[in-house]
């Protein structure tokens, strides 16, 4: 709307006029717009992000570690060209700047961004033969744990494993693409999951697990590695889309893709964002109006809820993760969505309302605060571009005094649409105030 219309529109007025011709009225009223994300001269030394500078701090405190990996594999099917592949990776590095991104100290105790040039920035790709697919998950999980000196690293990684081709009738593998008479390998799969990067134990596979290999074809497994300084989950496709388009152009043309440029850089994004937000200060400015706004909405928030843990909640945190997968049949799905679709709310609404009824049962109170990312591409020109925007969000949800679920749904609805409208505010700096 904001590219096309040239007008703003709250989150807020979309759900409050949910037809077009309310949403023409609203137009009508929108406020003014906002600066656009655009590329700018940069000064001599840029600025990191907000979110960046929060990990920044934490490697710092911590020293190097793979807390904030960011994994991604791929299952690979048909010869394979190695030197297209260092090319290819070669060339999605110099498309985005983030990923040929290391940080320096300043005098007064700060950090900047130095963007090497694209000749400057190999991305490290390691190959190794194994014997079978046993040895591809222990060496994954091994190559997954690297730490990176954000100093001195792009950070961006590769690790390819190569494994023997099957023989004539063995389908007992069954993680691939449909070989065809194409003589590159299958770099097509995207992982399936757009949420955070999945820890070492929680490899995400990128092509489907139901299809057959051919007898004879040959198997790779290709890991990439990135830090969360350099991405996000919604990078994840952005990555695994430019490396396969690369790769593609390498092996049958012999050259780099024709891509159109990027309209912006991530630097352009981090000097737009403290632009943006300007000084704390500055009572008259975005992150101080935000911070307010944060600060009344998260007071008396309680420190943590007081579940029925099944083992004491250990000194420091080990990063050691899981997840536990479910499907909803497709009935209670739909029905889900007719939920809420007549209170104006989103399914994540309806979800959230659930959960806050959950843990309120199991006893952790009636002040249900729950953490959420947001993805934090308030600006088309961002959506091709691999980096770290992501955001995360505080949705508190009241369910004191024994509230219908109509009346909970409202409850949380009204409150999400506030928090939408103040998710610039960095986390790191909300939890430093709060």
């Amino acid at each position: 709307i904001r590219t096309v219309l040239d007008a703003e529109l709250a989150v807020r007025r979309v759900f409050e006029a949910p037809t077009v011709a309310e949403l023409a009225t609203a137009l009508d009223e929108s406020a003014a717009v906002r600066g656009r994300v655009v590329r700018t001269t940069r000064p001599a030394r840029v600025p990191l992000s907000h979110a960046q500078q929060r990990l920044w701090f934490l490697q710092h405190l911590e020293g190097p570690s793979d807390a904030y990996n960011m994994v991604i594999s791929l299952d690979l099917t048909g010869p394979l060209d190695e030197d297209a592949l260092r090319q290819a990776l070669t060339d999605v590095v110099a498309r985005h700047e983030s990923l040929r991104t290391v940080f320096a100290d300043d005098a007064a105790g700060g950090a900047y961004q130095v963007v090497l040039a694209p000749e400057q920035a190999r991305v490290p790709l390691s190959v190794e033969r194994v014997a079978d697919e046993a040895s591809v998950d222990r060496l994954m999980r091994g190559a997954a744990a690297y730490a990176f000196d954000l100093t001195s690293e792009i950070p961006i990684r590769a690790a390819l494993f190569r494994l023997p081709g099957e023989l004539p009738g063995d389908t007992s593998a069954n993680t691939s693409a449909d070989p065809s008479s194409d003589p590159s390998a299958d770099l097509s799969g995207v992982p399936s999951d757009a949420l955070p990067a999945a820890p070492p134990d929680d490899l995400p596979r990128a092509l489907p697990p139901d299809r057959p290999r051919a007898g004879g074809a040959d198997r790779s497994a290709l890991l990439l590695l990135t830090h969360h300084i350099a991405g996000d989950a919604w990078s994840r496709g952005v990555l695994v889309r430019d490396l396969t388009a690369a790769y593609a152009a390498r092996v049958t043309t012999g050259r780099a893709p024709a891509w159109e440029p990027l309209p912006v850089q991530y630097a352009d994004y981090s000097l737009w964002q403290r632009d943006l937000l300007g000084d704390e200060a500055d009572a008259g400015s975005e992150i101080a109006r935000q911070l307010d706004y944060w600060t009344r909405a998260l007071e008396g928030l309680p420190e943590e809820l007081a579940l029925p843990f099944d083992r004491p909640r250990p000194a420091a945190a080990s990063y050691r993760g899981d997840r536990v997968g479910f499907e909803l049949p497709p009935g209670l799905y739909e029905r889900l969505v007719r939920v809420a679709g007549e209170h104006r709310a989103s399914l994540y609404m309806v979800l959230q309302a659930a959960l806050a009824t959950l843990l309120t049962r199991l006893g952790a109170g009636s002040d249900i605060p729950i953490g959420t990312p947001v993805a934090g591409r308030t600006d088309d020109a961002l959506d091709d571009l691999v980096g770290f925007f992501v955001n995360t969000l505080v949705l508190r949800t009241d369910t004191s005094g024994n509230p219908t679920f109509t009346e909970l749904v409202e409850r949380v609805r009204a409150r999400d649409l506030e928090a939408y409208a103040h998710q610039d505010l960095p986390f790191e700096r909300l939890v430093e105030v709060v």
